[in-house]
């Protein structure tokens, strides 16, 4: 799997002894950390998501709605494709609100709505995010909270929770009225 960042950008950020293969390593760990919360670095997300309601969250802004299914439970089976005026993108495009017109109108979001959307693109961001990921594992001595050699004494960060910091940050930005 190819990562965004290579260990010789990663050597730019951080000052190591560590070889090539052992970046990489790190680099893996950190890709993937990104890639099962916040979803691939590029090309199309698909969302399942609840109904009943007037509007629907992605978890990313959209550039590009691909396709929008609704389905019933009249009939769950058979989804409704909805057309391009059945809904508009609001808030940035972090919301999709059902419209009373267009081609298939409706008050409510059917129960069960399948979206497939091209997010905005967010790799500059997942780029830093990566290397700060890899940076805290590289350093990060486990298991040690507080080291002391005569007069010097460092304590660490909780690996843990500095680790779920960073990769907050590319969690859903609030939306103008929450």
């Amino acid at each position: 799997m190819a990562t965004l960042v290579s260990p010789a950008t990663l050597r730019e950020h951080l000052e190591t002894d560590l070889k090539d293969p052992a970046l990489q390593r790190l680099l893996d760990d950190a890709d993937a950390a990104i890639i099962d919360r916040y979803g691939p670095h590029a090309g199309n997300v698909t969302v399942d998501q609840e109904g009943a309601s007037r509007l629907l969250f992605l978890d990313r802004p959209a550039t590009v709605i691909v396709s929008v299914n609704e389905y019933t439970i009249r009939d769950d089976s058979v989804p409704v494709l909805l057309a391009a005026d059945d809904y508009r993108a609001l808030y940035n495009s972090h919301a999709l609100e059902r419209l009373t017109t267009g081609t298939h109108a409706r008050t409510l979001w059917g129960e069960r709505i399948v979206i497939v959307y091209t997010p905005t693109d967010e790799n500059a961001r997942r780029t830093l995010i990566e290397i700060d990921l890899a940076k805290l594992a590289a350093k990060m001595e486990i298991g040690i909270t507080l080291e002391s050699v005569g007069d010097y004494q460092a304590r660490f960060a909780d690996y843990t929770m500095e680790y779920e910091r960073i990769l907050r940050r590319l969690a859903r930005r609030r939306l103008p009225f929450a």
